[in-house]
């Protein structure tokens, strides 16, 4: 995953500050510019996810969208199933955020 090419279309569509954007440009790793940009989208929510999962495809990275798409899916399917039988779930986005680390980790 190409956290600093994501990181400027957040920035460009106002969902990332320029300073949120430079603490991730700052990050020594691929790795941790990734955990970086993975938190920052995490804590803004589902407008910014969706904008995020938009700037993997128009960077060259649909697989990963894709792969997060299908995983998203068992998420919710698995959270549905369960939904009755516990009231303290993970939002679906911060689950397949989550996921996104084993992901990147094979790209």
């Amino acid at each position: 995953m190409s956290a600093e090419e994501l990181a400027v279309r957040l920035q460009a569509n106002n969902f990332l500050t320029p300073h949120q954007a430079d603490l991730i440009r700052t990050e020594k790793t691929s790795y941790e510019k990734n955990q970086k940009l993975i938190d920052f989208v995490q804590k803004r929510g589902p407008e910014v996810f969706r904008c995020f999962m938009k700037s993997l495809k128009e960077t060259g990275q649909k697989n990963i969208s894709d792969k997060l798409m299908e995983e998203r899916k068992l998420i919710a399917e698995r959270k549905n199933m369960r939904f009755s039988t516990s009231s303290r779930m993970c939002s679906t986005n911060d689950n397949l955020l989550r996921y996104v680390f084993v992901v990147k980790k094979r790209y």
